[in-house]
């Protein structure tokens, strides 16, 4: 093994039952789209060849009998087409043995990413922070209606961003009735962060982008913004009584409620997850409902990544998220700019209700992990009282998250084969370790993946301590079946310094019957 280490430039091994396999890392080996034979045209191959080498530009004869045409688009860098019948990635791997050639890699599709048409939407610089724009380009269908419950002053019901959002049965525990109008302004401000119409050419767009999410409004607070405890228990127990999906809540109290965190947990039981907002005292202070136990308690944070002045901190903060000049939904149809944790919570309530509509049987604590362990890291490393596990990042959850369809490895790429593990429990987790720092930009789940017996992807969580770390952890959201055979996928990591896996790695596993 020592021997291995010295010749090899870049090791990989997943720590088991003590077994730890080496494997070199050379030149990229990078995934492109594939297509069933019949279907779309065969991708291309960029080759980029070394300078200065006698042999530039010039293939052996046995690869060029492989070869429909060629063109060269820049000094050193070539289009190749196979011709029919020939596999790509085989092709690419017997390039790569070529002296005189630096680079090989599919010529991939690159999908344009599309802002949306709202006026208002060059304001929202919100969105831009947790990449919306960019998690919106890979998001798949989902799989449910989702309904987010925003225990609030209300919502206007006539605002042209919210009209087509607004779910069956809002209701006024203020006044007792279904009259649910936002007298206020706060409530209808917090919807539009989560779900503002998107696309409609008005306004602004909300976190949850073009997707089916709407919205229930719960009115709890009077004019000038403050609730009774009592209505805010009744409008949390109405909610479960709806089987909504999540609960926003960006109010609270400095004041322990043993009713309300009871009322709190039974909607968390129930499979709702709860947001709410930190608070804006500026203080080492605990507000609720965002401390009780199971909710995701959301402080704010500037556009320079900087916690707000106003941000409550403490241990039991779980992100922060945009919260100061935050570009919303007002009344009268209008639009303001707001600042407070109020409109912070709201951005994550979006991104718990886009995980939840992709898999509907996620548990409120596995959406915790998820926003948890995808969050940018601000701060010192690590979670912390400011910033909790880092700045809410809705395209890293939905990444590391979302289903990827996935062809058939064994004909797309070439792995080589682990020897298969017995006896795994349900709730394994995967220590990857490698002999130099990872770019943790390539950790994701089309690089790293789990699939079961019927070859689709399993979701799962990566958490890479820093960027300079040596190890990353591959977590089950679910526990795995019992008594299934899994298979854990490497392939395409870069090192911090460049040098890239050559050889994909497959390992074969079987939980515990």
């Amino acid at each position: 093994m020592k021997k291995l280490a010295r010749i090899f430039v870049f090791v990989v091994m997943v720590i088991l039952y003590a077994v730890a396999i080496p494997v070199a890392y050379a030149e990229i080996n990078q995934d492109g789209i594939h297509s069933e034979p019949g279907n779309k045209k065969q991708n291309g191959i960029i080759i980029q060849y070394k300078e200065n080498t006698p042999k530039m530009m010039s293939l052996n004869k046995n690869t060029s009998s492989k070869i429909k045409s060629r063109k060269k688009i820049s000094q050193f860098v070539e289009l190749i087409y196979p011709d029919q019948g020939v596999d790509n990635p085989i092709l690419i791997e017997e390039l790569k043995d070529d002296g005189s050639i630096l680079y090989v890699e599919e010529d991939k599709k690159l999908k344009l990413y599309s802002q949306p048409n709202d006026p208002g939407y060059s304001k929202q610089w919100g969105l831009k922070n947790i990449m919306a724009e960019e998690a919106w380009a890979i998001l798949p269908p989902l799989n449910k209606s989702v309904v987010v419950a925003v225990i609030d002053s209300g919502l206007e019901t006539t605002h042209f961003d919210l009209v087509n959002r607004i779910a069956d049965g809002g209701y006024n525990f203020f006044s007792y009735n279904s009259n649910f109008n936002d007298t206020n302004g706060h409530g209808t401000a917090v919807s539009g962060v989560i779900a503002a119409e998107t696309n409609n050419g008005v306004g602004i767009a909300g976190v949850v982008g073009g997707l089916d999410v709407k919205l229930l409004p719960l009115k709890t607070a009077d004019n000038n913004g403050y609730s009774q405890l009592s209505d805010v228990i009744r409008a949390i127990d109405y909610a479960i009584e709806k089987n909504v999906d999540a609960i926003n809540i960006s109010m609270g109290s400095s004041n322990y409620s043993d009713i309300e965190n009871a009322a709190v947990q039974r909607a968390i039981q129930n499979g709702i997850v709860v947001v709410a907002a930190a608070g804006n005292e500026g203080a080492f202070t605990y507000n609720y409902p965002a401390s009780y136990d199971g909710v995701i308690s959301v402080g704010s944070i500037a556009s320079n990544n900087v916690v707000s002045e106003f941000s409550n901190y403490n241990d039991k903060v779980d992100v922060v998220a945009p919260g100061e000049k935050i570009y919303s939904c007002h009344r009268n149809n209008s639009y303001t700019s707001l600042d407070g944790t109020s409109f912070s919570a709201p951005i994550v309530s979006g991104v718990a209700a886009i995980l939840k509509g992709i898999d509907p049987s996620l548990r409120p604590d596995q959406i915790l992990a998820i926003i948890q362990n995808s969050a940018v890291d601000l701060g010192p490393v690590g979670r912390d009282n400011r910033y909790g596990y880092g700045a809410v990042n809705l395209y890293q959850a939905v990444s590391q998250f979302a289903h990827v369809a996935v062809t058939d490895s064994s004909k797309t790429d070439v792995f080589t084969e682990w020897d298969p593990v017995f006896n795994v429990p349900l709730d394994k987790t995967w220590k990857v370790e490698f002999s130099l720092p990872l770019d943790i930009s390539t950790v994701k789940e089309q690089n790293i993946y789990v699939t079961d017996n019927n070859n689709t992807i399993i979701p799962m969580f990566y958490y890479q301590g820093s960027q300079s770390d040596k190890n990353i952890y591959v977590i089950p959201i679910k526990d795995y079946n019992r008594g299934e055979t899994y298979t854990l996928w490497i392939k395409g990591l870069i090192a911090c310094d460049g040098k890239i896996l050559k050889k994909n790695i497959k390992m074969d596993f079987t939980t515990i019957a």
